[in-house]
């Protein structure tokens, strides 16, 4: 019996000692095709990497990519990330599943195509996504350049640091994280979805008031209608509250956004505070593309501009009034 467990414990130890020892022996960069079509069946997308590639199985499965990307063809979406560290939980891995305890990734770049219809290239089959999970996810310095086929604009968001999980890549996602603002301000966001239902994916989207940058709240529905292209909307309710040279201010409606513009209808919008403001209805478009543009029409069937001006400016003549208090308030 003796012999029996020095045989056993020694067999175990000479297999801790393999999955300790082996992955710093192995030269991983040398099965780089392999790990590639493992992930790229993965995540129904080509993946391709470069530079190192590390993974140790004990104590935690751990993968290190130095470089690597996703997609692929010139007018499709690609997304290049640097220094990607993924550990996995063991018990879902030995399922099949793909549970990520911690994903960090640094400067992940996203690139967005759109055609003439303002649709883009996008995987149609995206895997086994409802099997991958991030109980936590950290991404950092991370931006998203658009532009349209025939390079006449281009548009770049970011940078963006942000920390999230996912129950799986098709929801639910909360997360929080900071967006670049105007000169060194940083504007902090928050978000919360469900799970994907068929092409809608409901969610709430909040960001944080910061001086005259106003708090946003957004509750509706991204839409993704995938076909020959994939088409993005949003549609749903939104709230801004701010406050501007002075005067509050709250605008609340109905949002559609696209990749071609935002479009608020119906529009209330409330100058000044609830027991002396002014009430104004009507809608607001804001139209993307090579030359950006602001359309909006507002109405009131009664404007009280005095209960909105400081004294100093109560006695100006109304005409010249107005025209100062609109030129100064926007």
């Amino acid at each position: 019996m003796r012999d029996t467990l020095t045989v056993l414990a020694t067999a175990l130890i000479a297999l801790l000692t393999v999955a300790l020892v082996g992955p710093y022996l192995m030269d991983w960069t040398s099965h780089r095709k392999t790990i590639e079509a493992e992930l790229s069946a993965a995540t129904g997308t080509q993946i391709v990497t470069s530079g190192s590639i590390d993974i140790k199985l004990l104590p935690i499965p751990t993968l290190v990519i130095e470089h690597l990307e996703a997609g692929g063809t010139s007018t499709a979406p690609v997304v290049t990330m640097e220094d990607v560290h993924l550990e996995a939980a063991i018990a879902p891995l030995l399922r099949g599943e793909l549970r990520f305890i911690e994903a960090n990734v640094q400067h992940p770049r996203v690139r967005i195509v759109l055609n003439d219809d303002g649709g883009m290239e996008w995987p149609q089959n995206l895997g086994n996504l409802p099997l991958i999970q991030f109980e936590r996810m950290s991404i950092r310095d991370a931006a998203v350049e658009i532009s349209n086929k025939a390079a006449t604009w281009q548009r770049f968001i970011g940078p963006i640091d942000l920390d999230a999980e996912a129950g799986s890549l098709s929801g639910p996602f909360k997360g929080s994280g900071t967006i670049a603002g105007a000169g060194s301000q940083r504007i902090g966001f928050r978000f919360n979805t469900a799970v994907m239902e068929g092409d809608r994916l409901r969610g709430k989207f909040i960001v944080d008031a910061d001086g005259e940058q106003p708090k946003i709240d957004l509750d509706g529905a991204l839409v993704i209608t995938r076909g020959g292209q994939t088409h993005i909307d949003y549609e749903g309710a939104a709230a801004l509250v701010g406050m501007r040279k002075g005067v509050a201010w709250r605008a609340n409606g109905t949002v559609h956004a696209d990749s071609e513009g935002v479009q608020f209808e119906p529009l209330n919008l409330r100058l000044g505070q609830d027991d002396i403001g002014t009430l104004l209805t009507g809608s607001a478009r804001f139209g993307f593309g090579a030359e950006p543009h602001f359309d909006v029409s507002l109405g009131a069937k009664q404007f009280e501009l005095d209960r909105l001006l400081p004294q100093s400016v109560k006695d100006e003549p109304a005409a010249q009034k107005f025209s100062n208090a609109v030129r100064d308030w926007v």
